[in-house]
């Protein structure tokens, strides 16, 4: 009984690590092919994998053996697998099919009720001059024309999203418009300092051409003028855009989905019955 109760408990933990990871694996996979924002970002993956792979595995080896485990007939040594077939198609298929599907609702429910899109490219943003009124971006960038290539800034000093008033992604549409600041101290909730990242700011003073034009070689891109600095242009503080903090409400819907669905199939992995009486 001792031999099989091991063997059972090592196919639990098989087929719970197998879920995990092939789940998580499909959804980077998703994010990749569709272009969509991921996730989690790599350092709290990291932190996920030591909660719930490593030390949340640890249980599987203390689990008592289930009541009918010398009732089974041994187990044919021809093409084992160590994990059964039922548990492959009855749990492990299951779960990777409906865990990615889960994730990307829950993040795709906070990104479209602060962003109003989940697309990389357009949060990331471009310089083309028409891209932000042809919808394909949310955020504008400008550059520099140098001799013989064109510097796009890191950072946007313009972007557009579509915020719904209720925080409910089917909600009424409030467009938050944004412009940059030379402010670059500025933190928190930047929904809710519409004043700071006003066109009509004391930077920008109402006019969106103050600082930004087409460029002379390229008129299908922005470029900062030439009497803008660099270290005093205005642009949008790391985090403080509409859309990455869109990135970022989302994400943590996400990361909370998936900390919450992987603990709760760490739970039911330890038992054939129902995991809550076990």
């Amino acid at each position: 009984q001792e031999g099989r109760r091991i063997y059972s408990n090592a196919q639990k933990y098989l087929a719970a690590n197998l879920s995990l990871k092939f789940g998580e694996m499909v959804s980077i996979m998703i994010s990749i092919g569709l272009g969509v924002i991921a996730p989690i970002n790599p350092t709290v993956q990291l932190l996920n994998l030591l909660i719930t792979h490593l030390i949340g595995t640890f249980c599987f080896a203390f689990e008592d053996a289930e009541p009918y485990i010398m009732k089974v007939p041994p187990r044919a040594l021809k093409d084992d697998f160590v994990v059964s077939r039922t548990q492959i198609f009855f749990r492990i298929a299951p779960f990777v099919v409906y865990f990615p599907a889960v994730v990307y609702a829950s993040l795709c429910f906070g990104m479209l009720s602060l962003a109003g899109t989940v697309n990389n490219h357009a949060i990331v943003g471009t310089a083309k001059v028409l891209d932000l009124a042809d919808g394909k971006t949310i955020c504008e960038r400008a550059g520099w024309e140098l001799e013989n290539e064109y510097k796009m800034d890191a950072r946007p000093f313009h972007c557009r999203c579509e915020v719904r008033k209720s925080g409910m992604p089917h909600g009424d549409i409030d467009e938050f418009d944004q412009w940059g600041s030379r402010d670059l101290e500025v933190s928190g909730n930047p929904i809710k300092q519409k004043d700071v990242f006003s066109l009509s700011s004391s930077d920008w003073k109402g006019e969106p051409n103050r600082f930004v034009e087409p460029c002379r070689g390229n008129k299908g891109v922005w470029c900062w003028k030439t009497n803008v600095e660099e270290a005093s242009r205005p642009v949008l503080p790391r985090g403080m855009s509409c859309g990455e903090y869109g990135v970022k409400y989302g994400q943590s819907m996400a990361v909370f989905t998936i900390m919450t669905g992987e603990m709760l199939s760490l739970m039911s992995f330890r038992t054939d019955s129902f995991f809550f009486y076990h």
